[in-house]
């Protein structure tokens, strides 16, 4: 079942796939040229270091931070993923709505006009 905010993108633009624009090609140039000049900056910098020993410490912190780096990643997806299966991501409903504890037994939603 398709909520309405799907719908109307896909009566406006006729298929999702070309909601996205121009802005959208500046970015992925954008970070490709990121991309691009981290790699050439990477190689002109281990040109630099070339012949300098690197002690045990910093093979240690190196790795250290990859990990901590994929973890958080991994986590903040996660919270990406949770967040959108619960419903923490949905619009707001425009009435408002009360709501009524069962003594204990959880909670029940009324919708007030």
């Amino acid at each position: 079942m398709r909520s309405i905010d799907q719908e109307s993108s896909c009566t406006r633009a006729g298929h999702p796939a070309k909601i996205h624009g121009f802005g959208s090609w500046i970015m992925i140039v954008f970070l490709l040229t990121l991309l691009v000049a981290t790699m050439a900056l990477a190689y002109f910098e281990s040109c630099l270091a070339a012949g300098v020993d690197i002690p045990v410490s910093g093979y240690i912190a190196f790795c250290l931070g990859a990990l901590f780096s994929i973890l958080m990643g991994v986590g903040l997806t996660a919270l990406v993923f949770h967040s959108t299966r619960h419903g923490f991501d949905e619009h707001m409903q425009i009435r408002r709505t009360r709501i009524v504890r069962n003594h204990g037994l959880g909670t029940v939603r009324h919708n007030s006009a």
